[in-house]
């Protein structure tokens, strides 16, 4: 079965960036139907609790969004908090959507500055966009092994599961 959101001829970045929205929502959505006590839960080697890795994963993604529109980074001081799930959610969603458009046009996006602790440098769309896919995922599996540690079986996020999902 072919979900409605996918079609065969779809570009390599439309199918990583529908992939990556789909993924986030997908997971959040599994972890608010968990016991809120796993909401606080921390494992070792991961980035927080789940909140805090979700609220991160949300914040980045506006970050990301923002720069790659604009060429710049986004003021800390004009960062959301996400205060509630259905803020991340809504962010998720946004941001997947813009994501998924920037990709879409990323060669013809401008460079932006980058820095980072000690790190400076000039670079392309097509990197935030990496880093964009990179982040998410990495923090997706930490949140898979929250749920996992807390005796929770995650939801199977793969493009093949996207594909038949």
């Amino acid at each position: 079965m072919t979900p409605t959101n996918f079609a065969f001829t779809d570009a390599f970045p439309t199918m990583l960036f529908k992939h990556n929205r789909w993924a986030n929502l997908t997971l959040f959505d599994f972890c608010v139907a968990a016991p809120a006590s796993v909401w606080t839960t921390e494992v070792g080697g991961g980035f927080g609790t789940l909140v805090e890795t979700w609220r991160h994963i949300a914040s980045a993604e506006v970050s990301y969004t923002y720069r790659l529109a604009n060429a710049t980074a986004l003021p800390k001081s004009e960062r959301p908090a996400f205060e509630t799930q259905a803020q991340v959610r809504a962010s998720l969603a946004r941001t997947g959507t813009l994501l998924l458009e920037l990709a879409e046009r990323a060669a013809s996006l401008p460079s932006s500055l980058v820095e980072w602790e000690h790190y400076r440098a000039e670079v392309p769309a097509a990197l935030v966009l990496t880093q964009a896919i990179n982040h998410a995922t990495e923090h997706r599996a930490q949140i898979m092994v929250i749920l996992t540690q807390a005796g929770i079986a995650p939801p199977d996020v793969s493009g093949w599961t996207y594909l038949d999902a």
